[in-house]
């Protein structure tokens, strides 16, 4: 087991002017230390002067708890008279206890030859301590956490691989790694099954703990081999996600791994999260060792892997000084709502009541006084003290905050509110004013997602403006807010919405319904079925048109657009088709090229994967989902069911006899495509119903 003692002297001593101290005749002594001086005299009456003291002080010094030091290092005085012998002693200690943390300030004497003395202060910090035993991967006198072989590191999260969350070294035997690639890399479709991880460093080496090879990306991509050689050019992997090469460190690593390390060894890597210990540890050792942020250039490779000595040590034990505090949170007491600000670094909170505690780790930033369960205050009394404490999430890195700012709180007898009763005339909803409430809030919610839309103090709310934003049927409730011997209703019973417009949509022969929407709603409500939940675009009787696609390539769009098993019509601003995705996967018309097989459109999943780079500013997308039917009437009035799908691929793929029933190969959408048409005649028109 290897034990490290971090430890910390500071002691310094600057300038040389000689300043006199004030004299005392306590004879107790310590340590020698001799100095000379530089004049004579016959008689000496001139006390020596401490070299750096100011105004009756030294510079003080720490150390940690339980670790001896020399209290007089770097101490020393000078006498006047050439030759004269200067002892330096510690003449009190002010209850110095090296294992008892705290200030202390010790007194030392310097006495002359001539039995002339002086004396100055000096602090002394004891710095208190933890303790902690991990597993550690060590080089050098340096060490870094590690974790080894974890089973969940290479699983798929939407930020790439779970291991890039956690700031450790992740360890892994070549045969574990291979394992846990292979096994999860199907989950990695948006990586073209590569397991994402964009930055950081890879190392693999072999059972001597020797490096073979370094992967990091380096300002350009760099892999160094076992000899130090750089081996820039034979690269071809990215660190963006591809959906159909991949891209990230681990492109390609596994099938040289073999080579590499036949008989076993290991494959280091550490992601840049959070403080990047682990990243900045590894390039420090295996590429550049000034390295501490930022990017890295080719130039700056100088790791010597002729004197790389690396172990893998479990129960390492670190001594650190205990660090310093987190934040004390700020505490506001409203409407019998505790509440404050989020504490960086802080896992949850402590709530204390007249200085005991009365609710441990809270994980939310606001508290219900209720909850507390406090009995009513006596009239003529000030209440209850609140405080309350963050507490640290890593104990190693922060220490636990001191106790917030104190409120007094009365705990008195606070009533119900009854929830409005809505009535709902077009898009307007209304609801009788509710005794104790001063204000309303409105919630609009569809898909499963809610949406704070405003609040008001009348009885009244016009939900008009909203008509472009949630496109399609919403549920609209209410919540009475009330005073301060009030609680807040709960939600009303919802009233429901249709906000929008349902148009008129006419292709060819036929005319049918259809909903203009931005992309955001669309994606939002895809994927909820229409028949159990109106406020859902599945197997709902409309066609639709996003008329802002383009806001799917937005970095901060929040949503994955996709579409499956549909006809999908990429329009420019004038309509006319741009880009068709067929029914069937890999079957896509562009415009100048006609119809081609597009290997981005894998499956029939991914039908908006290929679009994304063909849309500009003002394209739509016309889409036709699978599993909705719509009411579609000719110019007789006679009216026929027809799946979405169906009428889009009739017109704007391949027409068949047996419409509106669906084509039996190899007719219609599922003919060859040397059959489809040109669609870029195909018009459509919409118009309000």
């Amino acid at each position: 087991m290897i034990k490290k003692l971090l430890s910390f002297i500071l002691v310094s001593v600057f300038g040389l002017t000689l300043i006199a101290c004030k004299t005392t005749t306590d004879t107790s002594s310590t340590t020698v230390a001799t100095t000379n001086g530089t004049t004579s005299g016959s008689t000496d009456q001139v006390p020596p002067a401490f070299v750096g003291a100011v105004l009756g002080k030294l510079e003080g010094v720490e150390h940690l708890k339980g670790e001896e030091i020399n209290l007089l290092e770097g101490v020393s005085a000078r006498d006047n008279v050439v030759g004269s012998d200067v002892e330096v002693t510690v003449i009190n200690y002010g209850g110095y206890e090296k294992d008892i943390p705290g200030d202390y300030t010790i007194v030392i004497q310097a006495e002359d030859a001539a039995g002339n003395k002086a004396t100055v202060e000096k602090t002394v910090t004891v710095i208190d301590t933890l303790t902690r035993t991990l597993n550690a991967i060590v080089i050098g006198g340096k060490f870094a956490e590690y974790v080894l072989n974890d089973t969940e590191a290479l699983t798929y999260t939407t930020s790439g691989t779970k291991f890039r969350s956690f700031d450790i070294v992740q360890v892994m035997t070549k045969e574990f790694f291979v394992t846990e690639y292979n096994e999860h890399k199907a989950s990695h479709t948006n990586n073209a099954s590569v397991p994402y991880f964009p930055n950081g460093i890879i190392v693999v080496v072999d059972n001597d703990m020797k490096p073979k090879l370094v992967r990091l990306a380096a300002g350009v991509v760099v892999e160094v081999s076992d000899a130090g050689v750089l081996k820039t050019t034979e690269l071809t992997w990215t660190n963006g996600v591809d959906v159909t090469n991949g891209g990230g460190n681990f492109k390609g690593l596994v099938e040289q791994l073999d080579t590499l390390i036949p008989d076993g060894g290991y494959v280091i890597f550490s992601s840049n999260v959070a403080d990047q210990k682990g990243r900045i540890f590894l390039i420090q050792n295996f590429f550049y060792s000034g390295f501490e942020a930022g990017a890295l250039t080719v130039e700056q490779f100088d790791a010597d892997y002729t004197q790389t000595s690396m172990e893998l040590v479990e129960g390492y034990t670190e001594t650190i000084a205990v660090p310093d505090k987190i934040a004390a949170p700020v505490i506001n007491i409203n409407r019998h709502v505790l509440s404050w600000e989020a504490i960086a670094n802080a896992k949850g909170y402590d709530i204390y009541v007249d200085g005991e505690l009365k609710k441990e780790n809270v994980t939310t930033t606001s508290l219900a006084m209720a909850d507390l369960e406090l009995p009513l205050t006596p009239v003529g009394e000030d209440g209850y003290a609140i405080t309350v404490k963050a507490i640290t999430k890593d104990m190693y890195m922060w220490s636990t905050s001191d106790l917030s700012n104190s409120l007094m709180y009365k705990k008195i007898e606070i009533q119900d509110l009854t929830a409005p009763v809505l009535t709902i005339n077009g898009k307007t909803i209304t609801w009788d004013l509710v005794n104790g409430a001063v204000s309303y809030d409105i919630f609009i919610s569809y898909a499963g997602k809610s949406v704070k839309l405003g609040n008001t103090t009348e009885g009244t709310f016009d939900l008009t403006s909203y008509n472009d934003v949630y496109v399609g049927y919403n549920n609209v409730s209410v919540k009475a807010i009330g005073d301060d011997v009030h609680y807040d209703s709960p939600l009303s019973t919802a009233v429901q919405v249709f906000l929008g417009e349902v148009k008129s949509l006419t292709i060819g022969d036929y005319t049918v319904d259809v909903i203009e929407t931005t992309a955001f709603n669309y994606f939002t409500r895809r994927n909820t079925d229409f028949s159990i939940d109106k406020t859902g675009f599945a197997a709902a009787p409309y066609l639709f048109l996003i008329t802002d696609i383009n806001n799917i390539n937005n970095a901060n769009f929040g949503l994955t657009p996709t579409e499956s098993g549909g006809t999908v019509v990429l329009l420019n601003s004038e309509g006319k088709p741009k880009l068709i995705n067929n029914i069937l996967a890999k079957q896509t018309w562009k415009l100048g090229q006609g119809w081609v097989v597009d290997d981005t459109y894998a499956v029939n999943t991914q039908q908006i994967t290929n679009i994304k780079g063909s849309i500009v500013e003002g394209d739509m997308l016309l889409i036709g989902k699978n599993a909705n039917n719509l009411t579609a009437v000719k110019a007789d009035q006679t009216s026929i069911t027809v799946g979405a799908r169906e009428l889009l691929a009739y017109y704007y793929v391949k027409p068949w006899e047996t419409f509106p029933t669906g084509p039996v190969a190899p007719n219609g959408w599922r003919a060859p495509m040397d059959q489809f048409i040109d669609p870029t005649n195909v018009i459509y028109t919409i118009n309000s119903k």
